[in-house]
């Protein structure tokens, strides 16, 4: 998770998000940063731990629709 915050001019707390984690070869690089709210960012990893949205597509898929609607 991401270690650094920054309060910006309304007061919310921001937290870098790695779209890659590190503990996955994923860089400190910018384009694989987002800046998103504290507590979303807390909130998506106590429900998607350290998956990718891919990987997070691909278990809803198979455990919410049964390996259904491949195109998605």
């Amino acid at each position: 998770m991401a270690k650094k915050k920054v309060k910006n001019n309304r007061k919310t707390t921001i937290d870098r998000h790695h779209i890659l984690c590190r503990s996955r070869a994923g860089t400190d690089d910018e384009d694989n940063i987002v800046r998103i709210d504290y507590k979303l960012h807390q909130k998506y990893h106590s429900l998607f731990g350290n998956l990718t949205p891919a990987e997070i597509l691909a278990w809803v898929k198979s455990y919410f629709w049964n390996g259904k609607y491949d195109d998605l």
